[in-house]
């Protein structure tokens, strides 16, 4: 077995892979390898010449504990069926961690579907989590307009109000909002005549930046309940720190409720 980065000449193995191992719609995954996977770097498992295990890392810049950390994040993370259960996965994380630890990384994150698995990896639960469902009862009090091309400056404008308070969250810019805007659908929300929040989908919920009273208001898009955690790309679920000695300890412990002494 041998773990390393993935070069190019790899992306039909790595698309195939990705393909077997996630249930995602076909828009969502002809977006996500035609636009988004040409900024990540890709680390992989190989059996002889056969790809059996993968993960991306793309650089995030996040405000942590109130301040701005380089980190990295990791998705796509999956093994092939019939090599699971072997610990492929877990020594690709440990390799992945040497790596951007030697590039002076702080932190890499991901917003797992099973976060007992990665415990043993090391990562460590984060306090920043919606993890509340809305339920709509089609009644909507706020008005709502499609967004368009050149609403980027304004979405940004809405996710900094959103994120102000927030302890952990991802930075954005008007390149990424640009993108969003075209390869989803984004609904605008306004509460009266100011811009309070938006929802972006494309078949799914792609990113919800509301908070749960106004969302709760706000006529369903097609009937289904919003899970944010799992929606919102902004939001941080669990975290590897890779240089400790870069954070106040202090800081962290309050505001993320997270148990740092394993790290010191």
């Amino acid at each position: 077995m041998k773990i390393t980065e993935l070069s190019d000449s790899r992306k039909k193995e790595i698309y195939q892979l990705y393909a077997e191992s996630f249930n995602d719609a076909q828009p969502w995954t002809n977006f996500f390898f035609e636009i988004l996977v040409y900024k990540m770097r890709a680390f992989g498992v190989l059996d002889g010449k056969k790809l059996i295990s993968m993960l991306y890392a793309t650089p995030k810049k996040l405000i942590f504990g109130g301040r701005e950390v380089y980190s990295q994040l990791l998705l796509s993370v999956c093994t092939a069926k019939e090599y699971r259960r072997q610990g492929h996965m877990n020594r690709l994380l440990e390799y992945v961690q040497r790596v951007f630890k030697q590039e002076r990384y702080e932190l890499l994150f991901l917003c797992p579907i099973n976060y007992d698995y990665y415990k043993k990896s090391g990562f460590c639960p984060m306090v920043y989590q919606e993890n509340i469902t809305i339920e709509y009862d089609g009644i909507g009090k706020h008005t709502v307009r499609k967004a368009q091309t050149n609403d980027a400056a304004l979405l940004l404008s809405i996710y900094e109000q959103y994120t102000a308070a927030k302890n952990a969250y991802a930075l954005r810019d008007l390149d990424y909002f640009d993108v969003l805007l075209a390869n989803t659908n984004t609904l605008i929300i306004y509460n009266e005549d100011e811009a309070a929040g938006y929802i972006s989908y494309d078949g799914y919920y792609f990113e919800v930046c509301a908070d749960q009273e106004l969302l709760s208001s706000v006529e369903a898009l097609d009937g289904r309940s919003v899970d944010i955690s799992a929606a919102s790309g902004q939001i941080i679920q669990a975290a590897y720190i890779l240089n400790p000695s870069t954070f106040d300890k202090r800081d962290l412990e309050n505001p993320l409720n997270v148990n740092f002494d394993r790290y010191y």
